[in-house]
């Protein structure tokens, strides 16, 4: 049997076509079983009627003909049950249904099983036989499986829109979901976009002259690096300055000796320029995309989209497509896959209105730019038939997470006068910006940004920001081909010291290993998430550790506003060995700093990140060893659930006001404060104002977040008393689910005239 259905697998995934698809299973389960009928029947999402769409020993004039109602006949039965029914005689049975026209009046034995996707029934499967027997347990574990199989195909496929030809005709009132990464609301037309040229279709070919074709990939490196420089002059003056720095790094990328004299050498060893351009760059890519960190995973992003530029410009015919020049509507919302940044930079600013992508994240270059830009973005979009969509009318609404494809007129009208209401809350959201969150019977709570980036310090929500609450130093780490060396760190760090002087700023030790691989330190392990990583690889690692922390202690010279955090901590003697190791530096440090022309060193705060639910129930003792404590929301909350975040199966189970992570969140802040320790949030729970709104009313004293969130957080912070925040906490901790505290919240919003921070979720 295992053979009959690795040879069905196998034979679907080299179809394109659903129909295809559907046809071939019929066929091949009608032959491997031996049986006189193979049927499928698809369940329409709107009607629930089950239709017949492919046959097997059945009049072929009946498919696409046959529908049933929802609870009618033996399928009927199937899709009711959500089991198999297994019959010798389904003529005897009582839900037994006759048509005519399908000629199955001949056939007695009877067994169906559903197809279902994500807890929805998708369909039937049905085998039927001339003579009266049951089929037995073989038989049905064959079409269970095959129907497993089946529902992944059909539910992309009902997903993309392809079992009805285009967008599914519920989509004009649902809407497609997506997660938000940039707030706001647009009203335009789509543009499909592709990626230039496609990396994994080329094919391994040697070379007779790697001269040449040494010659021909510096040719095509060059004409890239002119593409991005002309890319980012169209965007100067539209957004800030720093911003541009992505353009820098993507041309820096380009320009690196490391990445490049890799191919170059590939090409040497025989391979023709194309190949050794896929060779390298999805190697690299691959090591950015099995990172947990979702900033570091998106640089594979970048890595591909300029690996793809590169080969478009090695293949000639492609070459001369691309100079062809595409007409952008007036209001385009860039729509594909995979937007990248090149290809937002590529549509005038004054007519780009919004960006709908199938992948991505809040992490990405497209996402830093749209948010430079103010424009909306989703991202995730993984049911949305974008292949459909290129000229068709679309309402983008990046604070439900919805778009809606031809919206009729009244939804239109809806959206247009709610555009006019956004525009004018932008504008009192950016007067807030610069004010401190301080409620209005005196509470602070100190708003933090997170950042990766050094081009992020100068922009507006920077400059408004109290400090910063995480900064990645991974990334100087995965730039290079080596590990990079103290003095290269101490310049990278006091830059971003020095431009939030007078501010904190926390900083994160190394957070590598398991699945957070450095190209040149490979570590291979069966379960990298819950393997050697963070401060488990550095503490084996001590002359790694130890060459950060003095960087960071001697970067801090000057500004003096550093602070130190220690990722992943399980056990109390981790830290106590991470605070030992520190201690070692900072006396390391302080010996050298013995002439009077240096400035005097001061000892930064230690602390340390509570992303581990071992760690919330040793808070009192971590926390008394520190100074301050930082949760990420986002490990702690999958760890605590059991929950990938970027797995759309269960995503919707990972939601932060949920009752068991707020009672956890509410554990930490007391037992840090309780041992004479500070404690923020840094994740997307600190930057929703629904969940931030509980967190400043537990008591944490900072909250960090993106640039993006900074100004509705703010002026929910700056409105509601902080009684009433405190009042709000212990219903919150004692609710059933994360439905019954959102609607907690909402109407706490609406009490205090903040409907606009209102989102209802379907």
């Amino acid at each position: 049997m295992l053979q009959h259905i690795r040879q069905i697998v196998q034979e679907v995934n080299r179809q394109r076509d659903t129909t295809q698809v559907l046809n071939l299973i019929v066929e091949r389960l009608q032959q491997i079983m031996e049986t006189d009928v193979c049927s499928i029947y698809i369940t329409d999402p709107q009607s629930g009627r089950h239709i017949l769409k492919a046959s097997r020993g059945l009049k072929q004039q009946a498919v696409g003909r046959i529908s049933l109602d929802s609870c009618e006949g033996l399928v009927g039965l199937v899709a009711q049950k959500a089991e198999p029914v297994n019959l010798d005689d389904a003529s005897q049975h009582a839900c037994f249904r006759y048509f005519p026209e399908t000629g199955e009046e001949a056939y007695s034995a009877f067994l169906g099983v559903p197809i279902s996707f994500q807890r929805r029934n998708l369909g039937v499967l049905v085998v039927q036989q001339g003579e009266e027997r049951r089929f037995d347990e073989e038989d049905e574990a064959l079409l269970v499986t095959v129907s497993a199989q089946l529902s992944a195909v059909l539910g992309n496929a009902e997903a993309s829109g392809l079992l009805s030809g285009g967008a599914k005709q519920g989509a004009l009132s649902r809407g497609y979901k997506g997660r938000v990464v940039s707030p706001g609301l647009a009203i335009g037309r789509a543009l499909v976009v592709y990626p230039p040229a496609d990396l994994d279709s080329v094919p391994e070919k040697g070379c007779e002259n790697p001269a040449e074709e040494i010659l021909a990939f510096r040719d095509a490196v060059n004409a890239v690096q002119d593409d991005i420089r002309q890319m980012s002059r169209q965007l100067e003056g539209s957004v800030p300055k720093a911003e541009l720095v992505l353009f820098d790094a993507y041309i820096t990328l380009l320009s690196d000796p490391g990445l490049n004299g890799e191919i170059e050498q590939t090409i040497r060893k025989g391979n023709w320029a194309q190949g050794a351009l896929k060779i390298v760059v999805l190697r690299h890519a691959s090591v950015f995309e099995t990172m947990e960190d979702d900033y570091l995973r998106e640089r594979a992003v970048d890595l591909l989209d300029l690996g793809r530029r590169v080969l478009s410009k090695l293949q000639v015919s492609q070459e001369a497509a691309s100079r062809v020049q595409r007409e952008y509507p007036k209001n385009t919302i860039l729509v594909g896959d995979e937007v990248t940044a090149a290809m937002l930079a590529r549509v005038p600013v004054e007519k780009l209105c919004g960006v709908v992508s199938v992948k991505g994240s809040s992490n990405s270059h497209t996402a830093i730019l749209a948010r430079s830009l103010g424009i909306p973005v989703l991202m995730g979009m993984e049911e949305l038939p974008f292949h459909h969509l290129d000229g068709q009318k679309l309402a983008l609404d990046a604070y439900r997470g919805k778009v809606y494809p031809n919206p009729p007129s009244r939804m239109l009208d809806e959206y247009r006068r709610m555009l006019d209401q956004d525009k004018a809350l932008s504008e009192s959201l950016n007067q807030r910006l610069q004010k401190p969150a301080l409620s209005p019977d005196g509470r602070l709570t100190k708003i933090l940004i997170n950042t990766g980036l050094a081009s992020e310090q100068n922009s507006t929500p920077s400059q408004a920001a109290d400090g910063v609450g995480l900064y990645r130093t991974e990334l100087p780490f995965m730039m290079r081909n080596r590990f990079p060396s103290e003095n290269e760190q101490q310049l990278i760090y006091r830059q971003l010291l020095e431009g939030f002087s007078g501010r904190p700023v926390i900083m994160r030790t190394l957070d590598i290993g398991g699945d957070k691989n450095l190209p040149y330190f490979p570590i291979v392990e069966d379960n990298p998430f819950l393997g050697w990583r963070g401060v488990r690889v550095t503490l084996d690692h001590p002359e790694i550790f130890l060459g950060q922390l003095r960087a960071m202690i001697k970067a801090n010279q000057n500004s003096k506003n550093l602070m130190i955090m220690f990722p992943m901590i399980t056990h109390l003697q981790e830290l106590k060995d991470c605070l030992k190791l520190f201690e070692q530096a900072w006396s390391e440090v302080s010996a050298e700093n013995t002439t009077s022309e240096k400035p005097e060193l001061e000892k930064p705060k230690v602390g340390m990140m509570i992303e581990v639910p071992a760690a919330v129930y040793q808070i009192h003792q971590m926390a008394a060893l520190v100074d301050f404590v930082s949760v990420g929301s986002n490990d702690l909350s999958q760890y605590l659930m059991a929950v990938d975040r970027n797995n759309s199966r269960v995503s919707n189970l990972c939601d932060h006001l949920t009752p068991s992570l707020l009672m956890a969140m509410k554990q930490i802040v007391d037992g840090a404060h309780a041992a004479g320790a500070t404690a923020s949030v840094c994740g997307e729970m600190a930057g929703d104002p629904y969940s931030a709104l509980l967190l400043s009313g537990m008591g944490y004293d900072s909250l960090s977040m993106n640039a993006v969130q900074m100004a509705r957080v703010k002026w929910a912070l700056q409105t509601i008393p902080y009684q009433q925040l405190q009042s709000a906490v212990d219903p919150a901790t004692l609710a059933t689910d994360a439905n019954q505290v959102r609607q907690q919240i909402r109407q706490l919003l609406i009490d205090n005239d903040l409907k606009e921070l209102v989102i209802d979720k379907d």
